[in-house]
């Protein structure tokens, strides 16, 4: 009997594809294909940036970010669950 989740359901069964079998058809389909190449994409870009952070220093790689020019709200709310 297989355990139910969302829509999937998992049973005990062993798998009858193989993983290079599964990784055939999966390239098979065109949303798999373009999100593994998108994926590729963004690989090159976190691999450019660890380069470019051994390269320069820390400051300098968060300085690149495209996090960088994002203003973030630091102030912390005050947390009433604690005595004080």
């Amino acid at each position: 009997m297989g355990l139910k989740i969302g829509i999937q359901i998992m049973s005990t069964k062993s798998p009858t594809n193989s993983h290079q079998q599964m990784v055939v058809e999966w390239k098979q389909d065109p949303a798999f294909v373009a999100a593994y190449d998108e994926s590729e994409v963004e690989t090159v870009e976190l691999q450019k940036g660890l380069q470019s952070h051994k390269r320069s220093g820390l400051t300098q790689f968060f300085r690149q970010s495209p996090l960088h020019d994002i203003e973030i709200d630091q102030d912390r709310s005050v947390d009433y669950s604690r005595k004080q």
